[in-house]
């Protein structure tokens, strides 16, 4: 199979990341995989593109996020990029080790996405912020 790849461009507001998580999902399921991993896909995406519109552009429209999606070989890479202030540093990190306080209103998206990614990293830049996913399929599926 050959690599297959999709951009998605948004105005960084909520309303237009609402819908990095059903387009990542639709695309999970047309490259094989189940609808609760698929799901999974789209929590993820939808809680890295929102972080996107909402953290690196402070509510700020005007901001620009892409969302970039490749699938080959059985491994689906979401990668979001913006061009906002980036993640603060360690934050990614700390997620990996700290569950968020379970009485706490928000605070648990970067922690969701360290548990069902195969992996997870973010460099930050001058140019752009990158956070990037990757999703296996499972070998039963493939």
């Amino acid at each position: 199979m050959s690599r297959r790849a999709l951009n998605l461009v948004f105005n960084a507001d909520l309303g237009s990341s609402a819908l990095v998580g059903p387009a990542l999902r639709g695309i999970a399921e047309a490259v094989g995989f189940e609808r609760a991993r698929a799901a999974e896909v789209a929590l993820c995406a939808q809680e890295a593109a929102v972080n996107a519109a909402e953290h690196a552009f402070a509510g700020q429209p005007e901001g620009v996020v892409t969302v970039l999606v490749a699938f080959d070989e059985g491994l689906l890479e979401v990668s979001v990029h913006d061009k906002g202030q980036p993640m603060p540093p360690g934050l990614l990190d700390a997620a990996r080790v700290t569950e968020p306080d379970p009485l706490a209103d928000r605070g648990r998206g970067l922690f969701m996405i360290t548990r069902l990614t195969e992996t997870v990293s973010y460099c930050p830049g001058a140019e752009k912020n990158v956070l990037e996913m990757t999703f296996r399929l499972s070998p039963a599926a493939e």
